[in-house]
């Protein structure tokens, strides 16, 4: 039995160590059965944007084969389509065989790369090949000439607003949480359902290509450029920020200072600045989303640093010169929080922009949130209940799902803080968020819908009162992607009807 399991040990290596030596990655193979120039393996082929077909001489001792993979990844992180390539091999062991390389032209804003796997039996060799895009990123357009007028003017100039949410902000691209990309036709959808402001939450730390120098891709940056050019276009206002981001910036401020992040906000806001200073008052930058903040020993610390990083996106942008030199700018409260933005902490210390009158401030709206953001019973501590039903009209008699905490009256307490605060010395305010959530499993379903419209209306209006723009957080639910008709026509209707039932106190 020993020897014949020495014997079988023996066999087994004898199969299995030629396979172990070959692999999609195997240009450095112990076994020189396929004879390709060296050049080509180093530098692979490179195809101009038009496409066409090349070829290259792989000489082996016994027939060769052809497989194409992939060298580029998707938005997702899976293996990019590589179908743009093909091969085909011709020939014999006394010639040699060409393999000819067939690609298709390139119509996409980036270059490309697949490999071509040429095997024998067990022995591989790997050609890459890289084709380029014919893609010029745009110039930014010629600047338009901005209007110097205050922040108090420019918010009678918009009446209501909107966020693309879940889109350009997301992390791993703008289609990664289940959204299309935008598109000029919803744009326009979005004015014709009556808003003319949209916010466009932006990721930018996922789309840098050089983090020692915090380099932004620039066709990130004209693809965002692309989509504020849309909304201008429509004679619509444009706020740009840099939103959660992975939470590079704003789930660090309780921690201490930290100048890289500090350089962070600098270089980002200058290529942000610098490529959208074309655009005239329509566009306003907005320094951070949500700033954390720290209700324990570390609450002083953290208001301290979000100051520190907005003073550094004041700077920044207002250094980029042009346009930029009279831009509306929004710095965010404390967790955009309300209570917390009217403390004396943050508002006896608000970053100090050097151009007078052009400053908002940023406060987000959730209350009450089991009735707004909660998703599911239990979910933040035990005992925990989603509301459906909001509002005295639309209460349900006997229901544990009726929300009774911030009714009408809170609302309009809450706002009426903003107005006393801020509207009322000049630095008028974003509601930068503020929706419900969609409870489809809710009964009666009617109730709920008309919660929701409710709740809509009236935020809405206190906002507007109080001297605060409202920017509806959506995120596809209640309108569609494509076309931006409404999906939940009753959730539109009431923010119009907030709108019409209010003005600013200006």
């Amino acid at each position: 039995m020993k020897i014949f399991r020495k014997l079988y040990l023996l066999m087994s290596l004898a199969v299995v160590l030629p396979f172990a030596s070959c692999s999609d990655d195997d240009n450095d193979s112990r076994f020189e059965t396929i004879d390709i120039p060296s050049e080509l393996l180093a530098e692979g082929i490179a195809v101009e944007p038009a496409g066409g077909i090349t070829s290259f001489v792989a000489k082996s001792s016994v027939p060769v084969q052809t497989r194409v993979e992939s060298a580029d990844v998707d938005e997702e992180g899976k293996p990019a389509d590589a179908s743009w390539l093909t091969t085909s091999v011709a020939g014999d062991i006394a010639n040699g065989y060409t393999v000819t390389v067939t690609t298709q032209p390139n119509e996409g804003k980036t270059a490309r790369s697949a490999k071509v796997h040429v095997f024998a039996q067990n022995v591989a060799r790997t050609v890459l090949v890289k084709q380029t895009s014919a893609y010029v990123v745009p110039e930014p357009g010629p600047d338009a000439t901005i209007k110097d007028i205050s922040a108090i003017d420019l918010v009678k100039l918009m009446t209501t607003g909107i966020n693309i949410g879940n889109t350009m902000e997301v992390p791993s691209g703008e289609t990664g949480w289940g959204n299309p990309k935008v598109n000029q036709d919803y744009i326009k959808g979005l004015k014709v359902l009556g808003f003319n402001a949209v916010r466009v939450p932006c990721a930018w730390d996922s789309h840098v290509t050089d983090k020692n120098k915090n380099t932004i891709d620039p066709d990130w940056l004209a693809r965002v450029d692309e989509v504020v050019g849309w909304i201008v276009a429509e004679d619509m206002y444009a706020i740009v920020n840099i939103h959660w981001d992975g939470g590079w910036l704003e789930n660090n401020v309780q921690n201490a200072y930290s100048e890289e992040i500090n350089k962070k906000q600098h270089d980002y806001w200058t290529q942000i600045a610098g490529q959208l200073k074309h655009y005239d008052e329509h566009l306003l930058f907005a320094g951070m989303n949500e700033p954390g903040y720290n209700t324990d020993a570390q609450a002083e610390q953290s208001v301290q640093n979000i100051i520190k990083y907005q003073q550094t996106f004041i700077n920044a942008v207002r250094a980029t010169g042009g346009n930029n030199s009279l831009r509306h700018l929004v710095v965010q409260a404390p967790s955009t929080n309300i209570d917390l933005s009217v403390k004396d902490n943050y508002i006896k210390h608000m970053p100090v922009d050097p151009v007078s009158g052009k400053l908002f401030v940023e406060v987000h709206f959730y209350d009450p949130s089991d009735f707004t953001i909660l998703e599911k019973d239990n979910d933040w501590f035990q005992g925990s209940r989603v509301k459906w039903f909001w509002g005295a009209a639309n209460l349900v008699a006997g229901s544990d799902r009726n929300s009774t905490g911030h009714d009408e009256n809170s609302v309009a307490t809450q706002f009426a803080k903003m107005k006393s605060a801020y509207a009322d010395k000049g630095i008028p305010v974003i509601l930068g968020e503020y929706s419900s959530a969609i409870r489809a499993n809710a009964t009666p379903l009617d109730k709920h819908e008309a919660s929701r419209a409710l709740w809509n209306e009236v935020v809405t209006r206190e906002a507007r009162k109080n001297g605060c723009i409202p920017f509806y957080w959506e995120t596809g639910g209640d309108i569609s992607r494509t076309d931006g008709k409404a999906k939940c026509q009753y959730a539109i209707d009431g923010i119009m009807r907030g709108v019409q039932a209010s003005a600013y106190p200006f």
